[in-house]
């Protein structure tokens, strides 16, 4: 009898560890207690200010205007997300064969600053990467999951945002911003 309720107690926490670790590795993290600089979670963004800086690996600090008036995807990850790594690739990629019509931006949520230089290096990513400033932040305050994804058109206006990979809303960036 008491096998058997060791036996019923793994098999549930085996179960259980399973819906945690696929939800996560395919959905994406969620977490409740993602701090911005100023705690800031009641903005939401629809049209994008291209003023909204963000500090690069080497410390310059860029404004989201230099790229030029064209279409911006941010993407809001961390070297530790699984979700996030899955789709580096897919971005690179947007970003070598679009970028001359295709901002491609990387910031990164991740506390420990120190370890996104050797991860993007390690990952190969040839777009931007950086941190986020507070104003940034303060826009994006609904960022609560990551990878969190938003696409803007050339005029600034959201035109897609999702939470987790999915290389369907990826693939499908091209046609959907009708670039050549």
């Amino acid at each position: 009898m008491k096998n058997q309720k060791i036996a019923i107690f793994i098999t549930i926490a085996a179960i259980l560890g399973v819906i945690v670790f696929f939800n996560f590795f395919f959905k994406g993290f969620s977490f409740t207690d993602f701090k911005r600089p100023n705690g800031n979670q009641s903005e939401s963004i629809s049209q994008l200010d291209r003023r909204l800086e963000f500090t690069d690996l080497d410390g310059k600090i860029h404004r989201l205007d230099e790229f030029g008036k064209k279409p911006i995807l941010i993407s809001f990850f961390a070297t530790w997300c699984a979700p996030c790594i899955r789709e580096i690739p897919e971005f690179d990629s947007l970003f070598l064969d679009y970028g001359n019509s295709l901002t491609v931006i990387g910031i990164s949520v991740d506390q420990n600053r120190l370890a996104v230089p050797m991860f993007v290096k390690d990952q190969q990513i040839r777009y931007p990467v950086g941190f986020g400033s507070d104003r940034l932040f303060e826009k994006f305050g609904t960022v609560s999951a990551i990878p969190a994804i938003y696409l803007f058109d050339k005029n600034g206006k959201l035109v897609d945002h999702w939470v987790g990979y999915n290389p369907d809303k990826i693939k499908a960036i091209p046609k959907l911003l009708g670039l050549q």
